[in-house]
């Protein structure tokens, strides 16, 4: 290759073409930006032996027949000697760097210096075709960039946001649409973008399908009611007490003279250990409670045929156990049964407290409680709030104090303090709820300040399920299991399959079979709760976006921090928010608060004080 390259002659350097100078051990280069380059002969490719005159006579190319030429050779291969013959009808240095234009090209013919493949008319119509599209698709992505860089997007940029949408959902973890506005790539980042262009609004709540979280109703087919013997209860006047509105009545209450009767809707009499209700019961892992909408983990129709006060008369798995004067309780019985009950909100027994048989069942629920307050039981009294969304607005209630809540609370905790009772004594596998003591053995359990309520908070540790009986030490209880809401919890639908099994002498869960389907359903029951309670904070601050912005809210100190920040609690909205004031405040001192800025994205309100 070295000997037949001359002074003269055009060559390929590096993409680029080069006129040699000077051919010895090195050749001597003149590229076509006016640079000298010294280089091996290795390093060229020649084109043609000129002479060619200057680099300059390569700025005009001739037209030629490509279409003839491509016809001729089209399938097979050729050399840029040859394709300049047949297209230009020449071989000159300018046909030739001609010819390699139109490899460049890559239509008609593509490949390498040495290596030339010649296309079809069709194909390269294809190829062609294929450009032109890419090309569009560049320019409508570099208008749609535009666009978007001035918060202008159009109803046909709905494909390109859709990667953005993902990402705000937390499906995906890329983002073309990101990545070219130099944003990052996370939920939050992805939701203030949707949010800036308008493409989403603040009714938008992303938590559900960003935490995995089932919105659809279950579809599972639903058994007859197996025929069994049950105990008539239907003689006791019994009370299925909820909030107005409630769709899923699982609990009731009776007092027959001698014992309270908690009266639970009987689900493990449909939904028995493997079957399709109890498994996709578990895969659920409870109801999802969010200010929009209510998902049920069970279909519909289980709560049609079991809901406590659905029908005249309704199947139950029934407690029933005495209470001390002093509190304690004692002589469980459980029964499968048949009962008859009235459904009552608790602003209805709120006004019927000093009648039976609510009279005696909320003194037996005070001396309960005051029993579990001796063993130390935590006693928060923390704002609760219902917040709701519908047609686009959203309502912030606080829950009113009700002494009609309260006993019905502590019925269904001696329910399920029995049950453990029970358990313990029969030696029965149980779901056991445990909860560690607080550290400070000397703290009050009880406080009546919001600070002193926020700092024994801080000192509760996290529940958990257990197989063996462990303290509950929040409730002041040496055992608990939770078997109040199977309609609703799938932890208590497992507690209410082992009593069924127990009551009908057939096999229960083993230990290791029980936790397997408790930690089953225990991902997606956390993952609710997450749903819940961001989906809370994320409607709580739609709702502060839609005040008057001169609207004030009073606060409460309830923690000073160490760099002068100071928390504070809104009693109104059960909204906590940390800010640097610009004096002291004592613990419990009420303050004057203004929304200053709402970040929806990252859930973040900030306030400043009055």
């Amino acid at each position: 290759m070295a000997e037949s390259i001359q002074t003269g002659a055009l060559v390929l350097y590096k993409s680029q073409a080069a006129h040699v100078q000077k051919v010895g051990d090195k050749i001597d280069l003149l590229l076509r930006d006016g640079r000298s380059k010294s280089v091996r002969p290795k390093d060229v490719i020649l084109f043609h032996p000129g002479p060619l005159a200057s680099l300059d006579d390569l700025q005009h190319l001739p037209e030629g027949e490509v279409e003839e030429a491509q016809e001729l050779l089209a399938g097979s291969q050729t050399d840029l000697a040859e394709v300049a013959e047949l297209v230009f009808g020449e071989y000159t240095p300018v046909t030739v760097w001609a010819a390699w234009e139109l490899v460049r090209q890559g239509i008609a013919f593509y490949g390498s210096p040495l290596r030339i493949e010649v296309r079809s008319q069709a194909e390269a119509e294809e190829v062609l075709q294929a450009r032109e599209k890419k090309a569009l698709e560049a320019q409508r992505w570099s208008d749609f960039i535009q666009r978007l860089e001035k918060r202008q997007v159009s109803p046909e940029d709905e494909t390109y946001l859709s990667d953005v949408e993902q990402v705000a959902l937390g499906l995906s973890t890329q983002s073309r649409v990101l990545t070219a506005l130099k944003r990052q790539i996370s939920p939050d980042s992805a939701h203030n973008l949707l949010l800036e262009i308008k493409h989403w609004d603040v009714w938008k709540n992303p938590y559900p399908r960003r935490l995995d979280v089932d919105m659809l109703s279950p579809q599972q087919s639903v058994p007859d009611l197996p025929s069994e013997s049950r105990r008539d209860l239907t003689n006791l006047a019994a009370y299925a007490i909820d909030d107005v509105g409630n769709t899923d009545p699982d609990d009731a209450l009776s007092f027959d003279g001698e014992r309270v009767w908690v009266h639970v809707a009987d689900v493990a009499a449909l939904a028995g250990v493997g079957s399709e209700l109890d498994q996709e019961s578990c895969n659920r892992g409870a109801n999802v409670y969010l200010p929009e909408d209510t998902v049920t983990m069970m279909t519909a129709e289980v709560t049609e045929q079991l809901g406590l006060g659905l029908h005249s008369t309704s199947p139950a798995l029934s407690f029933g156990f005495k209470v001390s004067d002093t509190g304690e309780l004692s002589d469980l019985q459980i029964t499968t049964s048949q009962v008859q009950v009235t459904r009552l909100s608790y602003d209805d027994v709120e006004e019927q407290l000093d009648q039976e048989p609510f009279a005696t069942l909320n003194a037996m629920a005070q001396r309960f409680s005051a029993w579990r307050q001796s063993r130390r039981a935590v006693n928060l009294q923390l704002p609760e709030v219902q917040i709701k969304c519908r047609n686009r607005e959203v309502s912030i209630r606080p829950f009113p104090t009700r002494q009609s809540r309260t006993m019905v609370s502590e019925c269904m905790l001696m329910a399920g303090k029995s049950v453990a009772d029970y358990a313990i004594e029969h030696q029965l596998v149980m779901p056991f709820v445990s909860q560690p003591p607080v550290l400070d053995e000397t703290a009050d359990l009880s406080p009546s300040t919001f600070s002193g309520m926020f700092a024994l908070r801080r000192q509760l540790k996290r529940s958990r399920v257990v197989c063996v009986p462990e303290a509950h030490s929040g409730l002041g209880l040496d055992a608990y299991v939770r078997v109040t809401s199977p309609l609703r919890r799938y932890h208590d639908l497992v507690a209410h399959q082992q009593l069924r099994s127990h009551l009908a002498e057939q096999p229960l869960r083993d230990a290791e079979s029980l936790l397997e389907a408790i930690s089953s359903s225990d991902e997606q029951s956390f993952a609710i709760r997450r749903t819940e309670r961001f989906s809370r904070q994320h409607w709580t601050l739609v709702y502060l976006m839609n005040q008057p912005a001169e609207k004030n809210w009073e606060g409460v100190v309830v923690e000073n921090f160490p760099d002068g920040k100071i928390k504070v609690l809104i009693p109104e909205l059960a909204m906590e928010t940390r800010l640097k004031p610009r004096r002291e405040y004592a613990l419990d001192e009420g303050c004057t608060l203004k929304v200053r800025d709402i970040q929806l994205p990252t859930l973040d309100a900030y306030f400043f004080l009055v």
